[in-house]
């Protein structure tokens, strides 16, 4: 959800009618109807559930589907919408995730998405509701449209939906800062969105190609509550023609428990820190080189900045206000906090890391878990449910059991060498035509391909023995020492997102390759002093900065028929 919905303007005397239906865009279409997924996510709403689910059920367009996904609910919405499941089976299904756990927005519509069925995608939350034409007028937009990838309207912000609320405050949202009914190509919207927020659609009017939703992989799991709405958009818009319907059919709900009324400055501006490192670093993967889209973003992020230290000047100021005599010894360490917070030069305090020698040489395992395993095992989490069928993986199998469970059918291990015992398969990657062809549903590919001079004849070889559909989980090193006196010699290569971009794209298809990087600077630094995960706090290791890839990672799928 968005945070600064303030943006948007009220009317200045009474109440913005809602935009109503013009004429039909186009005249009856050709075949069959497009199916639309229409995708809920919800947490404990259950005083507002069944109200959004009867929006969906009352609209005039019949050919639909609606994916429930429960995001760990612990109130009566979970019972709601099993019940509803169950009275519609055909058209409403209900998900969750595994142990019925919490994962977040970003999390939850990604699994919404991954079991769509429809041509089109639409979003509904749980505690808002459509106008019955919704889907039948925005169907038509997209299919008189065929280059158009995503659709946004306007939207009713609705404080009467109690009854009590003066109707005067309701009001319909249409600050879109560019021109409606024309095709906007791309990356015109994330210029726009980033120079002025309140530009930013409610998701609820949107409906965008479950095509072009899959391939922006814009649905992030770090993204739990704040941003993850934007951070889609923007990799929607990034990449793909959209288009301004200036008709409202949803209504954004306004009450205090929402995600976005919750929301302090504070998390708003951690949020709004990570999207940004987020679409920077997104931009750089897709090789976007955007003159007025780069000046937008520097901007936003000099926006950003200049935002959190007006915050901390702040705390200063009102420390000082209120703290007198002895105890003002606070609002002076406040200042000093501030002041230190970029020091001078020459004062630079370095402790325990003014050496030159590394505090371990072994990657921080005599100290605890590496740091860089914090990266791999998290990406290993996240796609878990590609570790299937039978399994190649590298070496040992001890992620192919962690991760594939009974999923895994057969597990087997390659090593370079004869002598180890768990080795099912040897050989080099780099020319190993002994290993059958389209043999593997996924090979997990961990810190091994630096160890191998000819990566490309590695990676044809990867793409050869996958099953077509099979997964690729790969990982190596971005900033890094070297290797201890096993690796040293054969360690030839530290990557890039760009280098491993351009790697795999020519293997396995841009379309089909997912890169990701991790670190930032402090990550860096602890992982070639040596140190271990635990060492550093949680947030510290989660905070993405793309200039400082400790970790890159890649997703890749071989495509059927491939």
């Amino acid at each position: 959800m968005r945070p600064d919905r303030t943006s948007g303007t009220a009317p200045a005397a009474g109440r913005t009618p809602v935009v109503q239906p013009g004429p039909d865009p186009v005249g009856p279409a050709a075949g069959a109807p497009p199916l639309v997924s229409v995708m809920t996510i919800f947490l404990n709403e259950e005083r507002f559930l069944e109200e959004a689910i009867r929006s969906v059920l009352a609209q005039t367009y019949p050919h639909w589907e609606l994916l429930l996904v429960d995001d760990g609910s612990t109130d009566g919405s979970t019972a709601i919408a099993r019940r509803y499941a169950a009275e519609y089976p055909d058209r409403i299904r209900y998900l969750e995730h595994p142990g019925h756990a919490n994962r977040g927005m970003g999390a939850s519509r990604a699994l919404a998405l991954q079991h769509a069925a429809g041509e089109y995608v639409c979003f509904l939350d749980g505690d808002d509701v459509y106008l019955p034409r919704k889907l039948e007028r925005q169907v038509a937009v997209m299919e008189a449209n065929p280059r158009v990838g995503l659709l946004y309207g306007p939207t009713e912000y609705w404080y009467s939906w109690d009854g009590s609320s003066d109707t005067r405050k309701d009001y319909v949202w249409q600050r879109f800062g560019a021109p409606v009914k024309r095709v906007i190509e791309p990356p015109e919207l994330v210029v726009r969105f980033l120079l002025d927020g309140g530009t930013l659609p409610c998701m609820g009017s949107v409906m965008v190609r479950r095509s072009v939703a899959v391939e922006a992989k814009g649905f992030d799991e770090r993204f739990r509550g704040l941003f993850e709405d934007q951070a889609f958009l923007a990799a929607a818009c990034l990449t793909s023609p959209a288009y301004i319907f200036p008709e409202c059919h949803d209504r954004y709900r306004q009450h205090p428990d929402s995600t976005c009324s919750r929301a302090g400055p504070e998390d708003v501006e951690a949020a709004r820190a990570e999207y940004l490192a987020w679409l920077r670093g997104r931009i750089e993967q897709r090789g976007i080189r955007h003159a007025a889209l780069l000046r937008a973003l520097d901007a936003a992020e000099a926006g950003a900045r200049g935002r959190r230290a007006g915050g901390l000047r702040e705390l200063v100021r009102r420390a000082r206000k209120a703290v007198t005599g002895p105890s003002s010894r606070l609002a002076k360490f406040a200042k000093k906090w501030l002041q230190a917070s970029r020091p001078r030069p020459g004062l630079v305090r370095f402790g325990s890391l003014r050496r030159v020698t590394p505090i371990s040489r072994r990657w921080g395992m005599d100290r605890g878990r590496p740091l860089d395993r914090y990266y791999i095992e998290n990406f290993l989490e996240r796609h878990r449910m590609d570790v299937r069928g039978r399994v190649l993986e590298v070496g040992d199998p001890t992620y192919t059991l962690r991760y594939g469970g009974e999923r895994v059918t057969r597990s087997d291990v390659l090593h370079v060498t004869e002598g180890n015992p768990v080795a099912t398969i040897i050989g080099d990657l780099a020319s190993a035509d002994h290993i059958p062809s389209d043999a593997f549903d996924c090979i997990i590919l961990t810190q091994t391909l630096q160890l191998i001079y000819d990566v490309p004849a590695a990676l044809r070889t990867v793409y050869r023995i996958l099953k077509p559909g099979g997964v690729l989980l790969a990982t190596f090193p971005g900033i890094t020492h070297t290797g201890d006196a096993r690796w040293h010699d054969t360690w030839y290569w530290s990557f890039t997102s760009n280098s491993a971009r351009r790697l795999f794209a020519e293997v396995f298809g841009e379309e089909n390759v997912e890169i990701r990087s991790y670190g930032n600077v402090l990550a860096a630094t602890a992982f070639l002093y040596g140190l271990a995960d635990r060492e550093l706090r949680r947030e510290e290791l989660d905070h993405h900065d793309p200039y400082y890839e400790v970790v890159i990672t890649v997703h890749a799928v071989k495509p059927r028929g491939g």
